[in-house]
């Protein structure tokens, strides 16, 4: 969610189906990571309204999420 602060382990190896916060084509973005029937990674929001992301240029894991502080107020 918007204004959602997420830790992160930089060390952690993703695997397929981990959050994770990566940046792709040069902008930070947090989604699920998932290979699609190519083998090609890609980036898949929890909002289906939204779109799958396939990097265009490069995608870069930044670290696997561990933990999501949400401020309700």
């Amino acid at each position: 969610h918007e204004g959602d602060i997420v830790i992160i382990d930089k060390n952690k190896q993703f695997k397929i189906g981990d959050i994770v916060a990566a940046l792709v084509d040069n902008e930070w973005t947090v989604k699920y990571i998932e290979k699609d029937q190519d083998g090609e990674f890609c980036l898949v929001p929890a909002n289906p309204k939204y779109p799958i992301i396939y990097p265009k240029e490069n995608l870069e894991i930044g670290g696997v999420v561990i933990s999501v502080i949400r401020k309700y107020r």
